[in-house]
């Protein structure tokens, strides 16, 4: 009976410690994600006056391959109605059917196609749908504190990213005198490990 008992403690305490190295090993993946209901910024002008907004951020999937960038992989998907665009008048507008049109296309997505290390940046070549209309977008992602080749061992890694999106190209041209073609994401990221 004690060396049953000595046998089941031992398998019980082997599993013990390959649950924990198991779970350690996970916490350091090439798999990231930005945290839901986090914002990207943009701007864009009004009458040459520039003015700031966010999207709200719905959900992501970041996969960091350092050995051959190309092989990563970036998936975004913004939630437009509870995006802003600074202020109460502007995200009715920018909401509303003649821009946005966010009642019947709530979301924007980003996936992307093709990505390149160029100067210490990863330049993201994808597809952008925006009122269902999709086109091509290059978006650049700089590395804030950290080599594009040395992630390992951090609980988060924090990037810059930055686009240039003409609204025309994808239908919302409402106010077009008044408001310029341009929305610039220009905003800081944080992206967490995704544990399997």
């Amino acid at each position: 009976m004690m060396r049953l008992t000595r046998k089941i403690n031992w398998l019980i305490l082997n599993f013990v410690v390959f649950f924990i190295m198991l779970q350690t090993t996970k916490v350091f993946s090439e798999s990231f994600r930005i945290s839901n209901n986090d914002d990207v910024n943009f701007r864009y002008d009004v009458a040459l006056v520039v003015f700031e907004g966010q999207f709200r951020i719905k959900s992501s999937y970041l996969y960091l391959d350092k050995k051959n960038p190309w092989n990563s992989e970036f998936t975004l998907t913004l939630d437009l109605p509870n995006s802003s665009a600074g202020f109460a008048f502007a995200t009715r507008i920018m909401l509303g059917k003649t821009v946005l049109n966010a009642e019947k296309y709530p979301e924007i997505t980003f996936v992307s196609k093709k990505i390149n290390l160029k100067d210490g940046k990863f330049e993201v070549l994808g597809h952008l749908t925006i009122r269902n209309i999709t086109k091509d977008v290059k978006l650049i992602a700089t590395p804030v504190g950290f080599k594009p080749n040395n992630f390992d061992d951090k609980s988060q890694i924090n990037f810059h990213i930055f686009s240039e999106i003409n609204r025309h190209d994808f239908g919302a041209s409402a106010f077009s005198g008044l408001v310029g073609s341009k929305i610039v994401l220009d905003s800081p990221v944080i992206v967490t490990p995704v544990i399997n």
